[in-house]
């Protein structure tokens, strides 16, 4: 069942995307809820809601940040997964 209101954090995610990083264009769902990336690195990425890009440190499985996109530059390569 999908639910009517917004979603909290903790709630199970619903779709999953693959993630292609990009230094100009957002994630083409908006902004997702969580990144699952297949290897311990550094992303960087521009947080929802904000316009600054920022290096994170992401470990190997899910990451609990919500993103509206995920840079090529300054970023290792790996396998990446919106959850929405």
């Amino acid at each position: 069942m999908i639910p009517n209101g917004p979603m909290a954090q903790s709630d199970p995610v619903l779709r999953l995307r693959a993630v292609t990083p990009s230094d100009t264009v957002n994630l083409p769902n908006g902004d997702c809820r969580c990144l699952n990336c297949s290897a311990t690195g550094t992303l960087t990425v521009i947080a929802a809601g904000d316009t600054a890009a920022v290096a994170i440190t992401v470990v190997k499985g899910w990451n609990p940040v919500q993103v509206s996109r995920v840079l090529a530059s300054g970023s290792d390569s790996m396998t990446i997964v919106a959850g929405y």
